[in-house]
Parts: structure tokens; C-alpha cells; sequence
């Protein structure tokens, strides 16, 4: 199975927590049914951080 490279972020205590860690955003959007979310690039930082 190969392994996803990006993280769709839809809660704002888990994109505080990331980027309290350091992490990488690429960009902030609205979804088509407008709700806000922050795209990672998923890296050794943002997956133990989701492992936790």
C-alpha cells in the first residue's frame, strides 16, 4: 500500500498542536462544503504527532 504524502487537517486543536511542534503548513483552504482545513506535507514531525 503506498504510503500518503499529504494531511488534511479539519480539526483547529490538531493544526494548533502541529504548528506549536514546527510543522509545515502548505496552504489553508475551504472545502466545497466550506469548511476550513490546512494541508501538511506528511513528514517524520506530523506522523508522530498523528501516532500519538
Amino acid at each position: 500500500m503506498k504510503k500518503q504524502r499529504y494531511f488534511f487537517c479539519y480539526s483547529k486543536d490538531l493544526h494548533n498542536e502541529l504548528k506549536a511542534a514546527g510543522a509545515q503548513l502548505i496552504c489553508f483552504a475551504y472545502s466545497s462544503h466550506q469548511k476550513p482545513f490546512w494541508l501538511y506535507e506528511k513528514d517524520r514531525l506530523v506522523d508522530s504527532i498523528l501516532n500519538k
